[in-house]
């Protein structure tokens, strides 16, 4: 879901919050390479942290990112602007202060309401048919955060929170009105949430309700928990299952989404197929992950691995998707580890599958060598994604490391990423990354911990 919406500022861990539905195709044996930036940052940890990033490629196009965030007391700010081609563009600011039980915010924020089918935890910008280059705007910063306020007061047995967000795009305005409470007992909790959306364009209006109850009961080796939601007199139905025995966790999911349940922000789980839909007459579009779809999803967790399958299919078409990732980990003798993945998926549309090995020996400067394979539906190697790779790495003193990556793609092209981290005196780190890849790209981070 979170690469088919602009998800301007937000963090990974935001997108990973999103579901494991998402996260299914992360490598979680990937090596992180530099991403095409260039920027340094420096960072205050208890007090705040102020920082500049520039990001380029070639040294070429220049993209910066000015950022201040701010805690005095139990007050906290933060601002994040963007600069592109010399035109600034305020991406976040929030202002917010917390007591024991009480927290309000200003500006932007996230919603974190049962499984997000009545409340997302996002409200989404369009995902078609926006002009990106806009001119420095305070009161609609370029994001997909709810944009206005929230209060939320929560105790050990009551919570309720009030939500209101207005945002603005080219001829569509798109206001958000929610209120949430849950009540907690033992191991019982029981949350009901409203959330309405009102669009405008044109001087058409467009409303949408949602309606919600989400469930959740558990203990130490057992859960239980679900969401049911309507709008549009459409139901959206969400459950899931968890087991826990000895170092193994087991858990089963199930979702249905009716066919017209079209939730401007709805975070619920799903798979990667999407719905546009377009408010009124505004030539924005939106879309959806859930409408019409029917899901299931197995999970296990152990000490030496993990396998996940998904199955779903679209109403009114009659070919199940499937889905799966299995990770395999374990310790060949006493100075190898090896690890190994493997991804794939198959639609009416097609598929794809992907495997890679990773061993690990302990040997001084080889961290990792290992093989990565991928495959279309047709079982045709793709070889500009498929490649052998090994990662070296010293430790020249207790404070500067080096690393080494080499990438062989099968189509004969190579790729040099260099890393290093020094820890300097009074706290400061210093972290260098480039990548030769088509072109060069760096990553400098500067951060000084206080």
């Amino acid at each position: 879901m979170a690469d088919a919406y602009n998800l301007h500022g937000l963090t990974q861990a935001d997108l990973e919050a999103l579901g494991i539905f998402e996260r299914q195709e992360i490598s979680k044996i990937d090596l992180a390479a530099a991403d095409s930036k260039f920027w340094s940052r420096i960072l205050a940890k208890q007090s705040g942290r102020i920082g500049i990033r520039r990001y380029s490629r070639d040294f070429d196009n220049v993209v910066g990112n000015y950022y201040l965030d701010l805690k005095i007391a139990k007050i906290e700010s933060s601002m994040d602007i963007r600069e592109s081609n010399g035109k600034n563009t305020l991406r976040r600011r929030t202002l917010s202060w917390s007591s024991n039980s009480i927290e309000a915010l200003l500006g932007n924020f996230t919603a974190a309401e049962g499984y997000g089918l009545t409340i997302g935890r996002y409200d989404y910008q369009p995902s078609a048919g926006l002009d990106y280059d806009e001119d420095f705007e305070f009161m609609f910063p370029v994001n997909s955060y709810y944009n206005g306020f929230k209060l939320a007061i929560d105790n050990d047995t009551l919570g309720s929170r009030i939500y209101y967000s207005y945002k603005k795009y080219d001829d569509l305005e798109k206001a958000f009105y929610g209120t949430a409470a849950d009540y907690k007992i033992d191991n019982f909790i029981a949350g009901f949430a409203i959330g309405k959306n009102r669009s405008k364009a044109y001087n058409d209006i467009n409303e949408r309700t949602a309606i919600g109850m989400n469930l959740r009961y558990g203990h130490d080796r057992f859960s239980l928990a679900g969401e049911y939601a309507v709008i549009e007199n459409s139901g959206g139905l969400y459950l899931k299952c968890e087991k826990r025995l000895y170092n193994t966790l087991i858990s089963s999911e199930f979702w249905r989404y009716g066919n017209n349940f079209y939730n401007y922000n709805c975070s619920g789980p799903a798979a990667s197929d999407y719905i546009s839909f377009y408010p009124g007459q505004a030539e924005l579009g939106f879309r959806s992950a859930q409408a019409r779809e029917t899901g299931l999803a197995l999970n296990y967790a152990g000490q030496y691995g993990a396998l996940g399958l998904q199955f779903w299919n679209q109403a009114n078409k009659q070919a199940i998707n499937s889905a799966y990732n299995l990770l395999l980990n374990r310790r060949i003798n006493y100075w190898l580890d090896a690890s190994f993945q493997t991804v794939g998926k198959s639609t009416g549309s097609g598929g794809y599958l992907w495997s890679k090995l990773k061993l690990m020996p302990e040997i001084a400067w080889l961290k990792q060598l290992g093989i990565k394979g991928y495959f279309t539906g047709k079982s045709n190697l793709v070889d500009n994604k498929s490649y052998v790779f090994v990662i070296f790495i010293k430790n020249l003193s207790d404070n500067f490391d080096i690393s080494l990556q080499t990438r062989s793609y099968f189509n004969g092209h190579l790729t040099w990423y260099i890393s290093e981290h020094l820890t300097a005196s009074s706290g400061i780190n210093i972290i260098t990354e480039i990548n030769f890849d088509e072109d060069i790209r760096v990553n400098l981070k500067i951060e000084k911990m206080l």
